[in-house]
């Protein structure tokens, strides 16, 4: 079943009962014609810095050669 949420003023999607979501989904009219489509596409993954470890020397390389990178300004 789908829903939509706002966040503000931007409309969200939001998919319960499920475990597959549609690759197009098609938006009418109140008379049932098609208005528009949207097509899916993976969603990009945030970082934030709640998912950073509390030691940051426990990280990854972040470059191919890894050479070491600041996470702060």
């Amino acid at each position: 079943m789908f829903s939509v949420r706002y966040k503000g003023a931007r409309p969200t999607l939001v998919l319960t009962g499920g475990t597959v979501v549609p690759s197009v989904i098609t938006v009418v009219d109140g008379d049932g014609n098609t208005i528009a489509e949207y097509e899916a596409r993976p969603a990009v993954k945030r970082i934030t810095s709640r998912l950073l470890p509390d030691d940051q020397n426990d990280l990854a390389c972040a470059t191919p050669d890894c050479k070491p990178i600041s996470l702060t300004r």
